[in-house]
């Protein structure tokens, strides 16, 4: 009988610094004593963006950190604090250079989400075989105007097997404004996450000018479970039972004749 052990454990991704072609990738698998992977908009080097400015010749836009709308929450003030901080497209303390950016995302020129700026994770979220994928939980807070961000994945293979020609993603809306973060509690879904490669980001809506600055801050986690466990059958060595069965055969008649011999 199949004797199926469910790891109900609760796993986290330890985060390890891999490096391919220079590319640095966060380790989501399974396993007791792990620390989640954190993704947080702590610092703008982590991020780039599909978004783009308005102005000829329309280059991609460049994501700052050090800038923050006075109506946008404030993280370090929250209970308990975040470590995010805002990324946008504004330059440090001075609103009246603030730059007109595109958030009606065009996929066909690479946008992530139709209709929305994205807000790239240059990190790599690798997932082990082993994680059971409807168990993917993503907490945290996050905040962002016009509100409402969605958290976006990209996964590098798509669940029948085949490489992602780069337009797959799937998307979850997260409701949350700017004056006060969200709480985040994804639980029980996928969420887009495949085992292998995971590009992530948060996609977001503002008006295409200067005086309606879009923004986003988040600080997230990702935690899984592991898949069941299948303990294997022990196996019947067929041809060893044979033989065995013909050596009792064997002692037996040749304990047979004995007793005839004896009479």
């Amino acid at each position: 009988m199949n004797l199926i052990s469910k790891r109900a454990m609760m796993v986290a991704a330890a985060i390890a610094g891999l490096s391919a072609g220079g590319v640095q990738a966060a380790q989501l698998t399974c396993g007791t004593g792990v620390q989640p992977v954190r993704i947080s908009t702590a610092n703008a080097a982590d991020w780039t963006t599909d978004a783009r400015y308005v102005a000829a010749p329309n280059n991609v836009a460049t994501v700052y950190d050090i800038y923050r709308n006075p109506a946008w929450l404030d993280p370090s003030t929250q209970a308990p604090p975040m470590t995010g901080k805002w990324l946008s497209f504004g330059p440090p303390g001075d609103p009246t250079n603030y730059p007109s950016v595109s958030f009606n995302g065009v996929t066909a020129n690479g946008a992530w989400v139709a209709g929305n700026a994205t807000f790239i994770y240059d990190e790599t979220i690798t997932v082990d075989s082993n994680v059971d994928l409807s168990t993917i939980r993503i907490t945290g807070r996050a905040g962002g105007d016009n509100g409402n961000p969605i958290f976006v994945v990209k996964p590098a293979t798509l669940p029948g097997g085949g490489a992602n020609p780069g337009n797959v993603v799937e998307t979850t809306t997260i409701t949350a404004g700017w004056s006060s973060p969200a709480n985040i509690n994804l639980v029980g879904n996928s969420r887009g996450f495949n085992h292998g490669n995971n590009a992530v980001g948060f996609a977001i809506y503002s008006q295409n000018s200067a005086d309606v600055q879009g923004g986003l801050v988040a600080d997230i986690e990702i935690a899984a479970d592991c898949l069941p466990v299948v303990e294997p059958v022990p196996t019947l060595d067929i041809a060893g039972l044979g033989l065995l069965g013909l050596l009792s055969a064997g002692a037996g008649a040749l304990a047979m004749r004995r007793r005839k011999r004896a009479q």
